[in-house]
C-alpha cells in the first residue's frame, strides 16, 4: 500500500527531502532519486465499451517524462498494438501502469503487455496501481496462462476506492536512478470502484540565466555548475553565486485523468 500521508504538501516535502531509496529486492542497493518532469501526453485509445475499428481503440493514455519514461493510465484491449504503431512511445519505456477501475475496456490489455515486457527481458520493477482486486485479477490470469514467472518484479499498489490517497511513485529509468512523481487518487462515481488520478511534478528546476552568468564571466563548465545550483569561483577569484543567475522555478505541472464517472 502507498504511504499514508495526510496532505499533498506533506508528501511533497517528504519526497523532496529523500536522497535515495532502497530496493525491496536488494536492501544493499542504493538508487539515486531525481524528480520527474512531465513532457507530453499521448492517447492510445479513447473509445468506450467497444473499439471502433480503424478509428478508436480501447481506453489508454501515456504520460511521458523528460527522461522518456512512460506512465500508462489504463490498458484496454489492443493497447499493445497501439504502442507498436506509435512513433512517440516505445513499449520498453513503459515504467508504471495505473488502472482506474477493473471494467474490461480499461484493463484487459494489461495481461498481454506485462507478458511482452517479460519476453523483452525487462529487469526493473514495474509499479502497477489500481483499486483493490487488481492484484488478484492479474496474478490469477498470469498463473492460469502459465505466465507467472516474469523476468521482472511487479510492484502492486492497491487502493481503497472509497478513500482519497496521496503518494509518490518511482519510475526506474536506469539500474541506479529513478524518477519520482506525485499521485493524488480520488474516488469517482461509477458502477464499480473507480479512481481518478492526478499525476504531478514534485518540483521543477530553476532555469539558468545564461546571459547574466556570462556577463559575470562564467563560461564552459562554470555554466554547468551554476545550472545545477552550485556556486563557482573563477580563475581570477571572482565568486559567482548560483542564486544570482538562476531564474525562479516554473510552476509545477500536473495531468488529471478522470475516466468513466457521472
Amino acid at each position: 500500500m502507498p504511504p499514508s500521508i495526510r496532505t499533498s504538501a506533506q508528501i511533497v516535502a517528504a519526497a523532496l527531502a529523500g536522497r535515495a531509496v532502497t530496493s525491496d529486492h536488494n536492501d544493499d542497493l542504493t538508487i539515486r532519486v531525481t524528480v520527474a518532469e512531465l513532457s507530453s501526453v499521448s492517447f492510445l485509445g479513447t473509445s468506450s465499451a467497444q473499439p471502433q475499428v480503424g478509428k478508436r481503440n480501447m481506453s489508454s493514455l501515456v504520460i511521458t517524462t523528460a527522461l522518456g519514461a512512460g506512465i500508462m493510465i489504463d490498458c484496454g484491449e489492443g493497447t499493445q498494438h497501439q504502442l507498436m504503431r506509435s512513433t512517440d512511445i516505445k513499449i520498453t519505456k513503459i515504467s508504471a501502469i495505473m488502472i482506474t477501475h477493473l471494467h474490461g475496456d480499461h484493463c484487459f490489455g494489461v495481461f498481454g503487455l506485462l507478458s511482452t515486457l517479460s519476453l523483452n527481458g525487462r529487469i526493473a520493477p514495474l509499479p502497477l496501481v489500481g483499486p483493490v482486486g487488481l492484484k488478484e485479477m492479474v496474478t490469477t490470469v498470469l498463473k492460469l496462462s502459465g505466465g507467472e514467472e516474469m523476468s521482472y518484479p511487479i510492484e502492486y499498489h492497491e487502493l481503497d476506492a472509497t478513500l482519497p490517497h496521496d503518494f509518490t511513485l518511482d519510475l526506474y529509468v536506469s539500474t541506479d536512478c529513478v524518477e519520482r512523481f506525485f499521485v493524488h487518487a480520488s474516488p469517482l462515481t461509477h458502477g464499480m470502484p473507480t479512481m481518478g488520478y492526478v499525476i504531478g511534478e514534485l518540483s521543477r528546476a530553476r532555469r539558468l540565466d545564461a546571459g547574466a552568468a556570462r556577463a559575470l564571466g562564467a563560461t564552459g563548465q562554470a555554466l554547468g555548475q551554476l545550472k545545477i545550483g552550485n556556486d563557482v569561483e573563477l580563475a581570477d577569484g571572482t565568486m559567482i553565486r548560483a542564486s544570482d543567475v538562476l531564474q525562479d522555478a516554473p510552476a509545477r505541472r500536473a495531468v488529471c485523468v478522470l475516466q468513466d464517472t457521472m
